[in-house]
């Protein structure tokens, strides 16, 4: 009998593997559809129960993080925490949800605070989209985006995509785990 190492076995068959799913990937997949559960169902009874427990405010979702005797499956969901953030990318809606410097909100960029010029400690942390638009649907708080390079807000930033109803994540349909 040969032996075969284990990236070899999870290859799929017609490769000469075993069609094994590597383990690391659906933990990691489950993770993030757990992490997707916090974020887009607070209102199932877990994910108020796990809120209230370790503190979950999905307000504060950029600065949560775990003890040392929380559980493993916390521990395991904040370890990926960041990484799942990075594929998140949020809908406008009124704004009031969407973290103006930390949230992927725009078409086919990163976040805001990874393009300004500016030192972070400098940075206010906590602004929501909506307190950047005003009334009309125009650029309010323009002293705080001057640190945006100037191609950004003349292309992306377009205040008038603020939709005044409704909120919530983008994505076509539910988070699936596939292989």
């Amino acid at each position: 009998m040969h032996q075969v190492n284990w990236q070899t076995v999870c290859l799929p068959k017609n490769m000469g593997g075993l069609g094994i799913r590597s383990l690391h990937n659906m933990n990691k997949a489950f993770l993030f559809k757990l992490a997707w559960n916090l974020l887009s169902n607070q209102n199932q009874l877990w994910v108020e129960m796990v809120a209230n427990k370790y503190r979950f405010n999905t307000y504060l979702r950029h600065e949560i993080g775990w003890k040392a005797s929380n559980s493993r499956l916390w521990k395991d969901i904040m370890k990926i925490w960041l990484e799942f953030l990075q594929h998140v990318k949020w809908t406008i809606g009124d704004g009031r949800t969407s973290m103006f410097w930390k949230d992927k909100w725009l078409d086919g960029m990163q976040n805001l605070i990874s393009l300004c010029r500016i030192e972070q400690d400098q940075m206010p942390q906590r602004n929501h989209l909506c307190e950047f638009i005003d009334e009309a649907g125009m650029w309010a708080n323009i002293n705080t985006i001057q640190c945006i390079p100037e191609e950004c807000l003349l292309h992306d930033l377009q205040p008038a995509s603020i939709q005044r109803s409704g909120l919530g994540y983008d994505m076509e349909s539910k988070y699936h785990t596939k292989a």
